[in-house]
C-alpha cells in the first residue's frame, strides 16, 4: 500500500480516531525503534562465500517485530536510490522532503571495499554497526513520510515524491502486514487468547521468569556453546526524549507466529541464529510486541 492509498483508507475512517492513532504510532516508531544485528558468512552452490547482515527490528509504536536479511550491496543500492531522490528535491517545492531525507543520508555509511575477505572481522563489525543505525534511520524515514503525507497542504507533486520514497523503503525493509495501526486490535489485549490454558503464557520459557510490566532485569545462563546473548540497542533520534527512556525501562515481550511468548532479551540471539521458535521450532521471521 502506498501513501495515497493509505490516505484514502484514512478518509474512510475520518469519524473515528484512526488518524490520531496512526500519527501517534509512527511518532513513537521514529523515536523508539530498536535494532538487533548480527553477521553471518554463507555460501550457496555455484557462488563464492559472502556476508549476510541480519537485522531484527522492534517497533514499539506499531507493536511489530520482524527479521531483515541483507547483503552490503543491497544497503548500498537503497542508499544510492535515496540520494537520487534527495538530488531531485533541488527546489523550494520539495524542501520538506529534502529535510526528511537528510538525516538518514548524512549519517556514516560503510565504505565500499574491493575484494573484502569474509574473514576481515574489522570491516564486517564496522558494517554491522553502521547498518544497524542505518536501518533504524530508514524506519524513522518511512514514518516521517507517512506523517508528512497527512499534511492537508501537500500538493500532488509532493505526494508523488513521498509515494516514491515510501514504496522504496517498504520494499527494502520488508515490513510485515502486522505493522498497521489501523488494524483495530491491540496485540496486548489478546496475549495468550489462543493458548489460555498453556502455562507458557505466564512466563518466559528461557529465563523461567514471569512476564511483568515493570522494569525488572532478568539473567539467565549462557547456552553450553558459550555464545553470548545478543545485546539490545536502541537508536533514538532525540536522546532526551522521556518516552524513549521509559520504553527502555519497560520489559518487552515478543509474540512469535506460533503464539509462544518470550522476553525480547532472552529470545533475540536464538531468532538471529535459527529464525525459529525455541519451543516448537516453527518459523519465526515476524510477530508482534505485547
Amino acid at each position: 500500500m502506498n501513501i495515497t492509498s493509505l490516505c484514502h483508507d484514512l478518509a474512510a475512517h475520518e469519524h473515528d480516531a484512526s488518524i490520531e492513532r496512526l500519527k501517534t504510532a509512527h511518532e513513537h516508531d521514529m523515536k523508539q525503534v530498536k535494532v538487533h544485528s548480527s553477521a553471518m558468512n554463507v555460501a550457496f552452490h555455484g557462488s563464492g562465500p559472502f556476508t549476510i547482515y541480519t537485522m531484527i527490528v522492534t517497533c514499539p509504536g506499531t507493536k511489530t517485530w520482524w527479521v531483515l536479511k541483507k547483503r552490503y550491496s543491497q544497503f548500498f543500492s537503497v542508499r544510492k536510490q535515496l540520494l537520487r531522490h534527495l538530488k531531485a528535491c533541488n527546489n523550494s517545492r520539495f524542501a520538506a522532503l529534502a529535510d526528511i531525507l537528510a538525516p538518514a543520508l548524512e549519517m556514516d555509511f560503510p565504505k565500499k571495499h574491493m575484494l573484502v575477505s569474509i574473514d576481515n572481522k574489522a570491516v564486517i563489525k564496522e558494517r554491522k554497526t553502521q547498518f544497524q543505525r542505518f536501518t533504524a534511520a530508514l524506519i524513522a524515514l518511512r514514518a516521517s513520510c507517512i506523517l508528512a503525507s497527512l499534511d492537508a497542504d501537500r500538493t500532488d507533486a509532493q505526494l508523488a515524491k513521498l509515494d516514491a520514497v515510501f514504496d522504496l523503503l517498504q520494499e527494502f525493509l520488508e515490513i510485515p502486514s502486522t505493522h498497521d495501526p489501523l488494524a483495530g486490535s491491540s496485540p496486548t489485549s489478546d496475549r495468550c487468547s489462543e493458548t489460555s490454558n498453556d502455562s507458557s503464557c505466564d512466563s518466559c520459557s528461557i529465563c523461567l521468569n514471569d512476564f511483568q510490566a515493570s522494569g525488572a532485569t532478568y539473567h539467565y545462563q549462557t547456552p553450553k556453546h558459550n555464545a553470548a546473548p545478543a545485546k539490545k540497542v536502541r537508536f533514538a533520534l532525540d536522546d532526551d526524549d522521556d518516552d524513549a527512556k521509559a520504553a527502555d525501562e519497560e520489559e518487552t515481550v515478543l509474540k512469535l507466529p506460533c503464539n509462544h511468548y518470550f522476553h525480547e532479551e532472552c529470545v533475540m540471539y536464538w531468532i538471529e541464529q535459527k529464525n525459529s521458535c525455541p519451543l516448537c521450532r516453527a518459523d519465526a521471521f515476524e510477530g508482534v510486541m505485547v
